[in-house]
């Protein structure tokens, strides 16, 4: 399986050009100027969607299972620090942070960056700063985003009601992960994956409320990720 954008370009360039080479054959028979001009249009057009089909492709199993190195360590660190918590992501003026506590809550708390950093970065370069934007922003364009613009979903949806956001992701790039019965123990449970975590920094930011992860969950049937995000107060903006 692979995952990249423009994955129907090349089908596309190549029949414009097969195009073009009936329509030049055609013009060379008839000396009709218009089948010559569409000709060539047609190779200019071929040749740039083949073109844009260089763009770098990466296998979806590798590229997700490279992340579970990294998880699992990460999951170590915790189990060390003895923070059994949940993932929290509260939103300042330089950021969101990633809060782990304990669940005795006995102050004991250890600040990271979000899993999901990257993807983050990537959203706001999609669609500008999300500081802020509010409910329907997140709900509106964020699954645009997984789905049209970065091509990490097949299918996306964002829903935030009062005290919860939930999420349901259909053919998530990181499914290989979601059927490890160790990352379901290990992180699924408390932070979520790297796509989960950069939802729920995206919902801290836009909101400005603090997010704790609420768990997710994988149907392997129909390849459906759901995700809960606890919405639990109003945050400082500074």
């Amino acid at each position: 399986m692979w995952q990249a954008r423009g994955s129907h370009s090349r089908g596309v360039g190549i029949v414009l050009l097969f195009t073009s080479g009936m329509l030049m054959a055609i013009s060379y028979l008839t000396r009709y100027t218009l089948f010559e001009v569409s000709s060539i249009s047609s190779f200019v057009f071929g040749l740039i969607l083949l073109a844009s089909e260089l763009e770098p492709k990466v296998k979806l199993i590798p590229s997700a299972e490279s992340q579970l190195g990294p998880l699992l360590a990460f999951s170590d660190v915790l189990k060390a620090s003895r923070l059994d918590g949940k993932a929290r992501f509260i939103s300042s003026s330089d950021g969101v942070r990633m809060e782990f506590g304990t669940e005795a809550q006995d102050g004991n708390v250890a600040t990271f960056q979000p899993l999901g950093k990257g993807l983050y970065d990537a959203y706001e370069r999609e669609l500008g700063p999300l500081k802020d934007r509010g409910k329907e922003f997140v709900e509106t364009w964020l699954p645009r985003v997984l789905v049209d613009g970065l091509e990490l979903a097949q299918d996306a949806k964002i829903t935030v009601s009062d005290g919860m956001a939930e999420t349901k992701i259909r053919g998530p790039y990181v499914r290989p992960l979601c059927v490890r019965h160790e990352v379901n123990e290990r992180i699924c449970r408390k932070v979520g994956c790297p796509l989960t975590s950069s939802i729920s920094e995206a919902l801290a930011s836009s909101l400005a409320m603090e997010i704790e992860h609420g768990g997710c969950s994988y149907d392997p049937a129909t390849q459906t990720s759901s995700s809960r995000h606890l919405i639990r107060v109003r945050v400082s903006s500074n």
